[in-house]
């Protein structure tokens, strides 16, 4: 007998379902110029993507950008004026910049775009601490406990990424992270883990470290490597190499029942 489970909000999951993912929550980190930009650029463009930018402008980062991009509608948001100006009205710009970024993700949803980038993500989530608590010599008359305190940015995320989390969402997110050595114990431990929201790992779809090996020309110099797969376990430790590394080429690895189109 069937049960009805949705006046608790249950809902009732098709098993036969053809295993190609709606889209992808997709956490990068790498070291310096490994190719993160370009990487996210990748990323399905059909309905357009909107780029989140706290670096340089695109223009300046990927000279090619017209050829990668296509005739695909790009929205760049310039992410950097909260830390430009004094000190003085620093959490006024930090409140303005995360507010905007999680408020046009989020209308980027509704609107169907193809892919939200955040790059770096590791910036936005250093934004977060000065939009609560404003300038540093603020925070320090306030005492050391405010600013080590990770409320604000712990809420931010979580009501930052619920919507792409929506069984019903289209669009794909690409979140790039800077990188810092991971200890254990208080000892390192020979790997890199993203600099930002600790808990980004679990959130995300697919986590991937881009490397880069500058002893080598041309595309071959770039590597791929999935750390987490939240939806195939079975692929975490495997490599793309040159031109494999790529949003769709990712993404098929992931579901290998998806085509090429699935990830226009």
């Amino acid at each position: 007998m069937p049960r009805d489970y949705s006046p608790f909000g249950g809902r009732r999951v098709n098993t036969a379902d053809s295993g190609v993912p709606s889209r992808l929550l997709c956490a990068v980190r790498a070291p310096t110029k490994a190719g993160t930009t370009r990487f996210a650029l990748t990323a399905p463009k059909e309905n357009g993507i909107l780029f989140c930018n706290f670096d340089r402008p695109l223009r300046d980062n990927v000279p090619d950008l017209a050829k990668l991009v296509g005739k695909a509608e790009l929205i760049e948001m310039d992410c950097t004026n909260w830390l430009r100006g004094g000190a003085e009205d620093v959490q006024a710009r930090a409140k303005k910049v995360v507010m905007n970024v999680k408020n046009a993700a989020h209308q980027a949803i509704k609107d169907g775009v193809s892919t939200v980038v955040i790059d770096k993500a590791t910036d936005l989530h250093d934004a977060l601490p000065w939009a609560a608590f404003g300038a540093a010599e603020k925070v320090m008359r306030s005492g050391a406990k405010m600013w080590k305190d990770k409320t604000p940015q712990n809420t931010y995320w979580k009501n930052f990424l619920q919507p792409f989390k929506a069984s019903n969402c289209k669009t794909n997110l690409v979140l790039v992270h800077r990188t810092k050595d991971e200890y254990v114990d208080d000892k390192p431990s020979g790997e890199t883990v993203p600099r930002g929201y600790e808990d980004i790992a679990y959130e995300c779809t697919v986590n991937v470290e881009l490397l880069k090996d500058r002893t080598i020309e041309g595309p071959k110099k770039f590597k791929l490597v999935v750390t987490d797969c939240t939806f195939n376990t079975t692929i975490e430790g495997d490599e793309l190499s040159g031109k494999m590394v790529n949003f769709a080429d990712l993404a098929m690895l992931i579901a290998p029942e998806s085509e090429p189109e699935d990830w226009a």
